[in-house]
């Protein structure tokens, strides 16, 4: 089943807060940027980072980083969500790029979540919800990674999606979902892009998603 908690499409400005629902050391080198994973790691444990462009949740077990300078002031971390109720996204400030993060906890007793199964039943949700409209599947779900060895270079589910807002605006989705390897939490991790948006951000996104840590839940 899809997470009851943060997949429900939201517009932008809206600010529902996100409720709970049962829901290798080194650097990673993409283009001209490493992101620095030992800082990553220094926030484990319940540590506040002092690296102001990183963002750890340890009671969801996910850090991430938004773009390093100079291009760090364009983006920020949004607890609200950009398009869906969700506990973080990275957003940019201007333009309509962003990406969000959806975790639900990890299975009770001896159940398990499948990826794969919860990515078709969001396709569901967006196809029934009053926010969108004139939605449609590039390809079928496949197998796939996150860019740049994201969350410990996890094997994931993918779907790109097309679709319209209310006002009949074009955005792109780029979907992942996964089981943290760490946590056993369930992460959907969502990419959404204006009308040939994808293409002038795609270093940054990469960025984005190459950063993602998975972290053991606090006891």
């Amino acid at each position: 089943m899809i997470p009851r908690a943060g997949t429900i499409p939201r517009r932008r400005g809206e600010g529902e807060a996100y409720s709970r629902g049962p829901l290798a050391e080194g650097k990673v080198r993409m283009g001209k940027w490493l992101v620095p994973a030992a800082v990553l790691a220094a926030s484990v444990g319940g540590q506040e980072p002092q690296n102001p462009d990183l963002k750890h949740l340890p009671q969801w077990g996910l850090s991430v980083l938004r773009p390093p300078k100079p291009k760090n002031e364009e983006w920020e971390f949004k607890e609200t969500g950009f398009r869906f109720s969700c506990p973080l996204s990275v957003v940019h400030k201007v333009d309509e790029v962003g990406v969000d993060f959806l975790v639900r906890e990890p299975a009770p007793g001896l159940t398990f979540y499948d990826p794969k199964e919860s990515l078709e039943a969001l396709f569901g949700v967006l196809s029934n919800s009053p926010h969108f409209r004139e939605v449609r599947k590039r390809a079928p779900v496949r197998s796939s990674r996150l860019p740049g060895g994201g969350a410990g270079n996890v094997p994931a589910w993918y779907l790109e999606v097309d679709l319209k807002d209310e006002e009949g605006k074009p955005f792109e989705f780029r979907i992942w979902c996964f089981i943290g390897r760490e946590s056993r939490c369930l992460y959907t991790v969502v990419v959404i892009t204006g009308e040939k948006m994808y293409a002038k951000y795609q270093k940054e996104l990469t960025y984005i998603l190459s950063s993602i840590r998975i972290h053991r839940l606090p006891k």
